[in-house]
């Protein structure tokens, strides 16, 4: 699709919009706020020091969660016991609620990042990958592109391999082998798009 000469490719309510809505553009942009730098920065205003408070907390208790996730997906798959599936179950929605209010809070800090970094005229000339390359280069961190094209490899990756394991090596039936991926999926996007992994794609 071409732009159009004189509209403006980005504005700060699309730029967060799209923070808002696509998972790793603001898995990204979390990355990217937890910086030491940038958070020191945001932090001299007191309202960016609340919202750092907050979005800390939620990331231990995140972090939290998807480990008994993975514990309780191989225990799981390695006994058969699929009468634990409820536990699994439990987890995943404690981690979408906590993925919610987690949401409201990197969406907060990114409003005043950009607020701050950026006035109408200028963002209106950049593309959301533009912006990303240019706060990649200022606090030295893996680019936006380069950051999504890791994580999508690294999931196709698990997926197919879950597929080959449940089907011809530890043999499951249809429903399991389904759950199974739906469950590879979510725990190693997660696993993928983690400040560990992003260090070492840089």
């Amino acid at each position: 699709m071409y732009q159009t000469d004189g509209l403006p490719i980005t504005s700060v309510n699309s730029l967060i919009s799209t923070i808002k809505i696509d998972r790793q553009v603001r898995r990204w942009f979390a990355y990217l706020i937890l910086q030491r730098g940038l958070k020191k920065e945001l932090s001299q205003k007191r309202e960016a020091e609340v919202l750092y408070k907050n979005l800390r907390r939620l990331f231990y208790q995140e972090k939290a969660i998807l480990f008994f996730l993975v514990i309780i997906f191989s225990f799981i798959v390695a006994t058969r016991q699929f009468q634990y599936s409820f536990l699994f179950i439990v987890f995943f929605v404690i981690s979408i609620l906590l993925g919610v209010r987690k949401r409201e809070y990197i969406v907060k800090i990114c409003t005043l990042l950009v607020n701050r970094d950026f006035d109408k005229l200028l963002l209106a000339q950049k593309t959301l990958y533009q912006v990303g390359e240019l706060y990649s280069r200022k606090y030295n961190i893996v680019s936006l592109v380069h950051a999504i094209t890791s994580v999508d490899v690294v999931t196709r990756k698990a997926v197919f391999y879950t597929i080959i394991f449940a089907t011809f090596i530890y043999p499951l039936n249809f429903w399991q082998i389904g759950a199974s991926v739906l469950a590879a999926y979510y725990i190693f996007h997660g696993l993928a798009s983690s400040a560990f992994v992003y260090k070492r794609v840089k």
